[in-house]
């Protein structure tokens, strides 16, 4: 078996919302990197980390943007993975294999933005995530 071509890779569809009550879609956000972690919900603010290495706030009943993180990798971001507007470059993660070494090709790419996998918790109004470029960030 093997893996999908860079054409067949789609982007990820974002962090999406649904109503408890009926099942419904309630806003669908456009984290523009693929969202690993749960979310952290707070007071009006839902708190979520993607692979790219952004932490976002956004407004819980809208689905608005509120705030936005980056971790000190994904500032640097060596490898050249991630683009102006935090979307993952596709052409940084050619070539594929099709094999189980572009899992573990990807795994270092992600590391190297400071991939936020962990899910972020907030303790007296300070939210706290772990990154893959080895950092615990605890934003006020």
């Amino acid at each position: 078996m093997t893996g999908p071509s860079t054409s067949e890779r789609r982007t990820a569809p974002g962090f999406m919302a649904l109503d408890a009550k009926t099942g419904r879609l309630k806003f669908n956000f456009g984290a523009k990197a693929y969202v690993f972690s749960s979310a952290a919900i707070a007071g009006d603010l839902v708190y979520f980390g993607n692979h790219a290495g952004r932490i976002h706030a956004i407004n819980a009943k809208t689905g608005e943007p509120v705030w936005q993180f980056q971790t000190d990798s994904a500032k640097s971001d060596p490898l050249k993975v991630v683009n102006d507007d935090g979307s993952l470059r596709q052409e940084a993660f050619a070539p594929l294999f099709n094999d189980f070494e572009d899992m573990y090709v990807d795994f270092y790419r992600f590391a190297s933005v400071g991939a936020i996998m962990s899910s972020p918790v907030i303790d007296r109004g300070v939210l706290y995530v772990g990154s893959m470029d080895g950092n615990l960030y605890a934003l006020h």
